[in-house]
C-alpha cells in the first residue's frame, strides 16, 4: 500500500490547487461523550468551536461519500502550544468561508 507521504493517492482523489480557506466544525469532529464531566485543562487542545482552515483536497470514501482534506492547526487553551492536522474528514463538517460569512451575516437581520 502506498501512503501520501509518497505523494501517492486513491483513485479518484484529487488536490484544491490553490488551497482554499474553510471552517471546519470542531464540536461535530471531536464530539464529547454524553457523561463528560467538564474540567479545565489549560494543556488540553481546544476543540469546542469552529475554525478556520485550509481545503488541499477531495476523495471518496468506501461507501462514495465525500472526504474533504483539510490542514488547520490546534492550540492549547492557554496558547503556549499548537500543533497542524492534515487529515480526510467528511465533507459535511467543512464549510467555504464566504458561505459561512453570508450566513452570519444574515442571521444579524
Amino acid at each position: 500500500m502506498s501512503s501520501t507521504e509518497d505523494g501517492a493517492r486513491p483513485a479518484g482523489a484529487r488536490r484544491v490547487q490553490p488551497p482554499r480557506w474553510v471552517t471546519v466544525d470542531l464540536p461535530r469532529l471531536f464530539p464529547l461523550p454524553d457523561r463528560h464531566r467538564r474540567t479545565n485543562t489549560p494543556a488540553g487542545l481546544q476543540t469546542g468551536h469552529e475554525i478556520t482552515g485550509e481545503l488541499v483536497g477531495w476523495a471518496r470514501n468506501a461507501d462514495g461519500a465525500w472526504l474533504a482534506l483539510v490542514r488547520y492547526q490546534l492550540h492549547t487553551a492557554d496558547e503556549k502550544w499548537q500543533t497542524t492536522f492534515t487529515h480526510y474528514m467528511p465533507a459535511h463538517l467543512v464549510q467555504p468561508v464566504s458561505l459561512v460569512r453570508r450566513r452570519r451575516e444574515s442571521w444579524r437581520g
